[in-house]
């Protein structure tokens, strides 16, 4: 889910399935507009109403119009199979945290894990099963000094999010696929010494990775898996709708 606010007001959503809070989002400038989203992964059965609110003493005003359509909410069913189910996990921060250079982010509300798979005490997710997987991150830090953060795969760095706001609280996220392996773990780590927020109500910052693709499917069948994820390590200016540079 990601969503835009009007100049200069705020952004508080979350995302409930039925009653249930499952992840929240906030955003806020000063003279601009301000950008959040999150992602969840939970079981759900039929007749279970997922929605995206707002609470009555925090009305807002969300930006959209043709050509420019920065509201979205989207959700898919993971194929499960008939006899062996695709690992997910999903997991949130329902209490301040301190996070300090090089450590991983400890996400202590497990809302769902097919495998036990992640551990709390250590912040990494250990994959169940060789496959193709989607992970997302999404982090708010207690305004200074915001948040910078990097998803590894093993200790290899994949990509990063980074945010600041001297006002407000400030929210950031990133979205990776990866072919990983069995045994192989994924964890979030700070770059730099940051205070996340997080409280029972308001759950901002989220890890979630399900598979997509087992590894026997990977090139079997009458046509191969296609699937991309690219990213920058260079600096781009794109001046032109038809350039691409990424």
């Amino acid at each position: 889910m990601r969503k835009d606010t009007k100049s200069d007001s705020s952004l508080f959503l979350e995302i409930y399935v039925n009653n249930q809070l499952l992840a929240s989002l906030w955003g806020h400038t000063k003279g601009v507009y301000a950008s959040a989203g999150n992602a969840v992964i939970t079981s759900l059965v039929d007749g279970d109403v997922v929605s995206v609110k707002t609470r009555s003493q925090h009305a807002v005003n969300i930006y959209g119009k043709s050509g420019q359509i920065y509201t979205a909410f989207t959700g898919v069913q993971i194929d499960t199979g008939r006899y062996t189910s695709m690992s997910a996990f999903s997991v949130g921060l329902t209490q301040h945290q301190e996070v300090h250079t090089g450590q991983n982010v400890l996400y202590n509300n497990i809302l769902t894990d097919t495998n036990t798979a992640y551990s709390d005490s250590t912040g990494v997710y250990t994959v169940p099963s060789s496959g193709l997987y989607i992970f997302h991150f999404f982090s708010s830090s207690r305004q200074n000094p915001g948040l910078w953060q990097e998803l590894f795969h093993n200790n290899i760095y994949v990509c990063s999010i980074y945010g600041r706001n001297n006002q407000d609280l400030v929210d950031a996220g990133n979205t990776v696929l990866l072919h990983v392996k069995k045994n192989d773990q994924i964890s979030v780590r700070a770059l730099r010494d940051s205070s996340l927020y997080g409280t029972f109500d308001q759950i901002y910052s989220t890890l979630t990775g399900t598979q997509l693709v087992r590894e026997a499917n990977m090139s079997s069948g009458p046509k191969p898996i296609v699937a991309f994820s690219v990213g920058l390590s260079h600096h781009v200016t794109v001046t032109t709708p038809d350039q691409s540079h990424i």
